[in-house]
């Protein structure tokens, strides 16, 4: 029997939801650089990029307890599903990052070196500035497929890092 649930990620098949497929299959194609229509009642969503010039992002913002956890989930799940020898993707989350007033922008690296290892189940070195965590995403350095890398609580940063 289904019930309500009012927090952590919405259990389709043990809570009463409404399944979001479109915006799943959007948010997805925008990821992989697929060419998708626009769900019905998003208004907002922005042109594809171009993978092969960088790759790019999209934020969601959103209130609290409206699904952006349950989205990033949903994505990361239907990457994996739909093409797990094309690319590889890993779900952070920042929310227990914990840096005190007066840190450098740098201290970040020290917290997001376990972050990182367990997000991807490795054993990467510490990471200690910018340049090491863009070293991270060098081709065949430690991936050998393009990385769709899913942060939540993003927003809890400072604006410095972000």
């Amino acid at each position: 029997m289904r019930h309500f649930s009012s927090y952590g990620p919405v259990n389709h098949q043990e809570h009463f939801c409404v399944e979001r497929n479109d915006l799943v299959k959007y948010c997805m194609n925008q990821l992989i650089g697929k060419t998708a229509e626009k769900p019905t009642g998003n208004p907002t969503g922005q042109e594809i990029g171009t993978p092969e010039k960088g790759g790019h992002y999209f934020t969601i913002w959103a209130p609290r307890q409206t699904g952006k956890t349950w989205l990033m989930h949903q994505v990361a799940g239907a990457i994996d599903k739909s093409r797990p020898d094309t690319f590889i993707t890993g779900k952070m989350s920042v929310q227990r990052v914990i840096l005190r007033e007066g840190d450098s922008d740098e201290a970040i690296f020290r917290q997001l070196t376990n972050v990182f290892n367990i997000c991807f189940g490795l054993e990467i070195p510490r990471i200690q500035n910018w340049d090491d965590w863009t070293n991270l995403f060098v081709k065949g350095r430690y991936f050998k497929r393009p990385v769709i890398l899913f942060i939540d609580e993003f927003d809890k940063l400072p604006r410095s890092i972000i």
